[in-house]
């Protein structure tokens, strides 16, 4: 893919995803520097910015969704990092990465029981999260990514599994926020490979809120494990400004039958 703009062209290597660019270059002191805009499809999109001379990459901003620059395309940045040349990734918030979203009350802690997990169902799959990545938090939002994997009992990733994600609000007031309803599942063939999906949540300030999640695998129904491997049913995920962390999980059962 190549853009214009005067006599400026500048060639997009390897795009994916990408539905339209802008491209305009000024050079001071022999330094050329070119602010590129681009426009997505809805899902992950990304381009290789790598070339001959030292390049620095900076994002100024990003809407609809997270872009980063990266030094590998599966290997995701920390908002701190800067880079030389490399590779820029970003992710719309209308696909499967959607965030649920919810209203919080602190109230809520003190309200909730200690759940004991059920044992590992022989017919239900099984899901987990890595630690939270690419934090960020200011005085208008709190934004984090967490990549959910395939899991076996003991909590290792299994890798050639589509992974789905089905959220609803918890009743009570909430932001018209986007998630994942009905069901997103995981397109991208390289995060399939890699039996994962990334998960970028978002919350702005004044506008808490909670939804239950619930995960598939393969289109299987499937149980959601806690850091000790411990699997439940489905998770709340609470989001507020007004807590820390920002964002809380927590994991119920269904009543039995």
């Amino acid at each position: 893919m190549q853009v214009s703009e005067g006599s400026d062209t500048f060639e997009f290597r390897s795009p994916h995803g990408m539905k339209a660019a802008h491209s305009r270059l000024r050079t001071f002191a022999g330094i050329a520097v070119r602010h590129l805009q681009h426009f997505n499809h809805p899902g992950r999109a990304w381009h290789d910015l790598s070339g001959p001379q030292d390049t620095l990459t900076v994002v100024l901003a990003e809407i609809g969704g997270r872009c980063e620059a990266r030094t590998n395309l599966h290997r995701p940045a920390a908002l701190t990092q800067a880079f030389g040349a490399g590779g820029l990734t970003s992710e719309s918030q209308l696909d499967s990465d959607q965030f649920g979203s919810g209203r919080y009350e602190s109230a809520q802690k003190s309200r909730r029981q200690k759940l004991k997990p059920k044992p590992h169902s022989k017919r239900k799959p099984l899901v987990k999260a890595n630690p939270p990545i690419n934090k960020g938090r200011s005085n208008a939002a709190a934004s984090q990514e967490v990549d959910y994997f395939a899991a076996t009992v003991n909590g290792s990733q299994s890798k050639d599994h589509v992974l789905g994600l089905s959220e609803k609000f918890v009743p009570g007031p909430h932001p018209d926020a986007k998630i994942c309803s009905p069901s997103c599942a995981q397109k991208d063939p390289d995060l399939i490979h890699q039996g994962e999906l990334q998960d970028l949540q978002w919350v702005f300030v004044g506008q808490s809120y909670s939804v239950e999640r619930r995960w598939t695998v393969d289109g299987q129904p499937a149980q959601v494990l806690d850091p000790k491997n411990s699997a439940f049913d489905f998770e709340i995920l609470h989001s507020s400004t007004e807590t820390n962390p920002p964002f809380q999980i927590e994991y119920q059962n269904d009543p039995n039958h």
